[in-house]
């Protein structure tokens, strides 16, 4: 649910609203002339071309020097030397973007302060509650960026839609990882290195991000739906557990609080089982899947790392600290976050992965099969470019950068899952270049092209459930 515009008594909106309005449009605008600034090419006239003052100095380009009084130098070198060179006229643009970028965030700062202010004066005159762990009263106002709650009845019914801000959130999250990833090695560098993968590589890569949704959907036939003909999900095909894999892939990630699992469940209560039972098994699948990625994150954790120079490069730094603090941010939201997810690994799951241990046994295999295959993923990206990083190493950095992910403040791991790969991936001895073209070849093809594909099918499961309904 879309946070309630907070209103005075009368109904009307409130003037410290209108305010705060006002105000973040001026700090998005000064913002974006900051950003102007620090991508508007610069030039030394005969002398360099500069480029984007911000990429000269992430990348940690050197002034041309013109030689004078030598054999081959310019007629004009003494003009040519005397003007200001490339890392004075970046440092008068950034000079003039970090001036409107510190207008912009005051600006911001300031406008969210009158929010915050009149959005607490709503929720004190909205009812209260007594624990953070019970739900939020219907008549409540709701946050923007709190994920709503939804129960198991939620999702026997019809799917809960898609709001706007989590779309704007991927959004965001996607043009981040584009962006930073360019800014980080340099436009031209990324791309010769997502050539340097080869055809085949790619092909390959797309090749077993299909085969993950084929097995997910293989598996969930076989361990959510117990066969029998007093079981109506036991008549349903492999094929349609596939769409209902890849339709997760879309539902799962833009509403974090439904997750895969949720979807499980509406697919399962959609074919004729209790929201109870559907559940019930929805919980042991995700359970079994926690315990084979603990597991295995463990045994490649006691195998230990691969021992190489830490990269002396600022922009590793760079990348570390971004994923510091991207981390941090997520954590403060992570339990607001599980409080609105229906379906988490716990005691339940754990009962009801002992008391199905036929299915149970089905979502291990399944889920070791995933974890193959996403690995094998990874290690075909990496082979692409020319590493000889062992096998263990990059499921190692695979999981360990899904793990990361988990705490990522936007949904499904999006823009941290990217960013620790590549971290790990340059830790561990690849190019800069390399690891972030591995890393953004893995996503794309193996998260976000599945998730858009998604979408189509999870209109079809909704058209389901209303021919159903009607």
């Amino acid at each position: 649910m879309v946070a309630d515009r907070p209103r005075s008594s009368s109904g009307a909106p409130t003037v410290a609203w209108d305010l705060s309005k006002v105000l973040l449009v001026a700090a998005a605008a000064a913002l974006l002339v900051a950003v102007w600034f620090s991508f508007r090419p610069v030039e030394n006239p005969g002398v360099q071309a500069c480029g984007g003052s911000l990429r000269y100095i992430v990348a940690n380009t050197q002034d041309v020097v013109v030689p004078v009084g030598v054999a081959g130098a310019p007629p004009d070198a003494p003009r040519l030397r005397a003007q200001p060179p490339c890392s004075e006229l970046v440092l008068t643009e950034l000079t003039r973007a970090g001036l409107f970028a510190s207008v912009g965030i005051a600006l911001g700062l300031l406008g969210a302060v009158f929010g915050l202010l009149d959005d607490r004066v709503a929720y004190r005159r909205a009812p209260r509650f007594e624990s953070l762990v019970r739900a939020r009263p219907a008549d409540a106002p709701q946050r923007v960026f709190d994920p709503e709650p939804t129960t198991v009845e939620d999702l026997a019914g019809w799917l809960p839609p898609v709001e706007p801000v989590v779309l704007t959130l991927l959004a965001v999250a996607a043009l981040s990882s584009a962006v930073g990833a360019a800014l980080l090695v340099g436009f031209d560098a990324l791309v010769a290195a997502v050539v340097g993968l080869g055809l085949g590589h790619l092909a390959l890569v797309a090749g077993l991000a299909l085969a993950a949704r084929v097995v997910a959907g293989v598996g969930r036939r076989y361990g959510l739906a117990r066969s029998g003909s007093d079981d109506p999900v036991g008549a349903t095909g492999a094929g349609a557990w596939v769409r209902v894999a890849t339709a997760a892939d879309w539902a799962g990630h833009v509403r974090p609080e439904v997750t895969v699992a949720g979807i499980d469940v509406h697919a399962l209560t959609t074919r004729g089982l209790e929201p109870d039972d559907a559940a019930s098994r929805a919980r042991a699948f995700v359970t079994a899947a926690l315990v084979v990625h603990v597991a295995t994150l463990g045994a490649l954790l006691v195998m230990g790392a691969p021992v190489v120079p830490e990269p002396d490069s600022r922009n590793y730094l760079l990348l570390f600290g971004a994923v510091a603090v991207l981390g941090l941010l997520g954590m403060a939201r992570l339990p607001r976050r599980a409080r609105a997810v229906p379906l988490l690994p716990g005691v339940d799951g754990v009962r009801a992965f002992v008391g199905a241990p036929t299915a149970a046994a089905v979502a291990v295999v399944t889920g070791g099969a995933l974890v193959a295959v996403e690995v094998a993923a990874v290690w075909v990206a990496v082979q692409g470019a020319g590493s000889d990083l062992s096998l263990s190493a990059v499921a190692l950095a695979w999981l360990l950068a899904v793990t990361v992910g988990m705490a990522s403040p936007f949904p499904s791991g999006s823009l941290l899952t990217e960013a620790t790969l590549a971290l790990l991936l340059w830790r561990w001895g690849l190019t800069a270049p390399d690891a972030v073209a591995v890393a953004l070849v893995v996503r794309v093809l193996g998260f976000w092209i599945p998730m858009v594909v998604g979408r189509s099918q999870t209109k079809v499961l909704d058209h389901e459930t209303r021919g159903r309904a009607s």
